[in-house]
């Protein structure tokens, strides 16, 4: 599919849905804007796609806030990227969510995510659904709310908005 579009060396990592390109300089939304196009006409089904360049991946990595955990068991360190910086407000609309030894932290606008047991036995994993998750938190509005505002019911997400209500 990305070789149609005329990308320069496309390389996709195992079976994660990641795909590595190279060359490709055009603005990011533009180009998520064509690959979702793509995906859909070729397998039928809308996703999101986020496009960073090899910059931000390293950024990313280099925030990890839980580096000595990823070394003892990496398969228990996530990191969630969007398309817009998360904001620190959805550590704590998380909470509700870490009934399991889950620690959260938001690094440079993504969220990390270290799970002390199994990441299937979490309910963190529900909450972060793309519809859950993207599409309906308001991530401006999280970057910016405090428990003092939530309490004071200033900027607070309503209970229909929250994510974490089929939690």
């Amino acid at each position: 599919m990305a070789s149609k579009l005329g990308l320069e060396d496309p390389r996709t990592l195992i079976a994660t849905g990641k795909l590595g390109l190279r060359g490709e300089r055009k603005h990011g939304r533009q180009l998520e804007a064509r690959l979702e196009t793509a995906f859909e006409k070729t397998f039928g089904r809308r996703v999101d796609i986020i496009v960073r360049n090899a910059a931000a991946w390293r950024k990313l990595i280099a925030g990890n806030p839980f580096a000595v955990e990823s070394r003892v068991d990496g398969s228990r360190v996530v990191a969630r990227v969007a398309r817009r910086p998360i904001g620190n407000g959805v550590v704590a609309t998380l909470e509700p969510c870490q009934t399991n030894g889950e620690q959260v932290r938001v690094v440079n606008g993504d969220l990390w995510i270290h799970f002390a047991h199994e990441p299937n036995q979490s309910r963190i994993f529900t909450a972060l659904t793309p519809v859950r998750f993207e599409r309906r938190w308001d991530f401006e509005k999280l970057e910016h709310d405090t428990p003092a505002r939530r309490h004071a019911g200033a900027r607070s997400m309503t209970r229909s908005q929250s994510p974490l209500d089929r939690v």
